[in-house]
């Protein structure tokens, strides 16, 4: 899949070369225009890489602190660093926010080449749920979310309730239909 930043830096790209070839060609008012172009764009795909850089998620631990300042890494106690936690939340994250065990242990194979007995996650997971970086869905056993329960909305629960509105708000008749 084409990423929309890299479709708008190669439109960059030949705007520049035609806005060259307008200068060879001497139409400074189609390199003045082209120009603007590349100038507005140019800040466009800053500004997207920008706002993608601050909404991407951060690590629920702290994960790799290579880029982080000596100084600063002084001042961090108890530094608890679990990498296979933050590949979870990756994981769980790429299936929609919620995956079951089966998908958590299918995508880390996937995504990292890892190999974990289910147990072992099923218990990772378990004590991710207790540390509140990952919650439990409702009334599905072994399925898990990275949404706060409050904003977590069960498909299936969401599809009963339209069943109930349909099948009331149809005629009451007495005699059924088929």
């Amino acid at each position: 899949m084409v990423d929309s930043i890299d479709s708008v830096k190669s439109l960059v790209h030949s705007y520049r070369k035609w806005t060259e070839e307008a200068v060879k060609a001497g139409d400074t008012e189609a390199a003045k225009a082209r120009s603007e172009w590349v100038t507005a764009l140019e800040s466009l795909v800053a500004e997207v890489e920008e706002l993608r850089r601050k909404v991407a998620p951060l690590p629920t631990r702290l994960g790799d602190l290579s880029d982080i300042p000596p100084s600063l890494r002084a001042e961090l106690s108890g530094v608890e660093v679990d990498e296979l936690e933050s590949q979870l939340v990756t994981v769980i994250n790429s299936y929609g926010g919620t995956a079951d065990l089966n998908q958590a242990l299918i995508g880390l194979f996937r995504k990292f080449k890892i190999e974990q007995t289910r147990r072992f996650i099923q218990q990772k997971l378990w004590r991710m749920t207790t540390d509140g970086l990952l919650w439990s869905v409702p009334r599905r056993k072994g399925v898990y979310t990275t949404k706060k329960p409050s904003e977590y909305v069960d498909p299936a629960a969401k599809a009963f309730e339209r069943l109930q509105k349909i099948a009331t708000s149809a005629d009451d008749d007495d005699e059924i239909s088929f």
